[in-house]
C-alpha cells in the first residue's frame, strides 16, 4: 500500500487502474509476438530460385576496365572477320 501511494496509483480511480493493467498486459503480448516472429523468421530459410544464380555468377574479366574490353572485342572482331573472309576464299576456290 505505501507502493501504491508512493507511485501514486493509490489515488487512480478503478477505470485508471484497469486500464493501466490493459496496455501492461498488451505491451507484454506484443513484445512476446515479435520474439516469436523473430523465432519463426530464424527458422525460416527461403527456397533458392533459378534467377539467384545468375545474380551470383562472377564475370570472367572482372577487373578489366571499359578500355580494356573494347580493345578485347576488337580483336575478337578481326578474327571474326579474317576467319569469314578466309571461308568464303576456299568456297570461291572449289
Amino acid at each position: 500500500m505505501d507502493l501504491q501511494i508512493e507511485s501514486g496509483e493509490y489515488f487512480l480511480t478503478k477505470q485508471a487502474k484497469e486500464r493501466a493493467a490493459k496496455e501492461a498486459r498488451e505491451e507484454k503480448m506484443k513484445e512476446k509476438q515479435k520474439e516469436k516472429k523473430k523465432e519463426r523468421e530464424k527458422d525460416f530459410i527461403p527456397p533458392t530460385e533459378e534467377g539467384d544464380a545468375k545474380k551470383v555468377k562472377k564475370r570472367k574479366r572482372e577487373g578489366e576496365t571499359k578500355e580494356e574490353r573494347r580493345v578485347r572485342k576488337e580483336e575478337k572482331r578481326r578474327k571474326r572477320k579474317v576467319e569469314e573472309g578466309e571461308d568464303t576464299m576456299d568456297e570461291d576456290e572449289d
